[in-house]
């Protein structure tokens, strides 16, 4: 029995063929984006562009798929490219070892992706991918901050203009705003307001705070949303 069968058996074969014809760019692999590509690559998708330049760390196991005891210090993008050809070594595979942002933009669409996930965390580099994406027509979907919630079902699928309670969401709006580009981007957002406790640390040498019952499921919302993007284009092709 294949491994894509009881997927076939739930789509059928058109959907299949056509998922295994769709491509998709995950821009982060951490604790949102490791998810988001496991569940691309098990559902079919044919084609996947990586892209990440850290390291994986030991600080990193406590959320993110790709690290391990064992993967400590590689490069995120080979231990994904390593682990998602282990699932389906028929996908194909494209891996970009390096930051994305508007200066180096054009490496993802010269892939022509079907779509663009925005795994990361920086703001500018977040608008940078949504405002290129925009405007080279590519559907593309947005996670905000995943950090300081425990709470998974205030999880939600809205537009980045009617998120609430997400401090990274409304600073990328107001940078977006800035540009003069659109706020009706598809994006994953929590409403819950932030764990706070007198211990925490809000310091770049402590980060801040997360767990995976809540960054995994913002990477299975994101790939969910993205399969029903490419499932409902019928003319979609790669």
């Amino acid at each position: 029995m294949e491994r894509f069968f009881r997927t076939r058996i739930l789509l059928g074969e058109e959907k299949l063929e056509r998922l295994g014809n769709s491509s998709c760019a995950v821009i982060g692999l951490g604790a949102v984006g490791s998810f988001c590509c496991e569940i691309l690559a098990r559902t079919g998708i044919g084609k996947l562009i990586i892209c990440d330049h850290d390291v994986i760390q030991q600080s990193n196991i406590n959320r993110q798929l790709f690290a391990l005891e064992s993967t400590i210090n590689k490069k995120k993008s080979d231990v994904a490219e390593q682990r998602l050809l282990d699932i389906n070594p028929n996908l194909q595979i494209v891996k970009h070892s390096q930051f994305i942002n508007g200066d180096n933009f054009n490496i993802i669409l010269d892939e022509k992706p079907d779509a663009i996930v925005d795994a990361i965390d920086s703001v500018r580099s977040k608008a940078d991918i949504i405002q290129q994406s925009v405007e080279n027509n590519i559907y593309v979907i947005s996670s905000m901050g995943a950090a300081l919630k425990t709470n998974p079902l205030k999880i939600h699928y809205s537009r980045l203009d009617r998120t609430t309670n997400c401090p990274l969401a409304r600073n990328l709006r107001k940078e977006l705003k800035k540009r003069g580009a659109s706020l009706k981007i598809p994006c994953v957002f929590t409403d819950e307001q932030a764990f706070s406790n007198p211990f925490h640390k809000n310091t770049k040498e402590a980060g801040l705070g997360s767990i995976p019952t809540v960054t995994a499921i913002f990477g299975i919302y994101l790939a969910n949303k993205v399969i029903e993007e490419l499932l409902a284009n019928e003319n979609r092709s790669s």
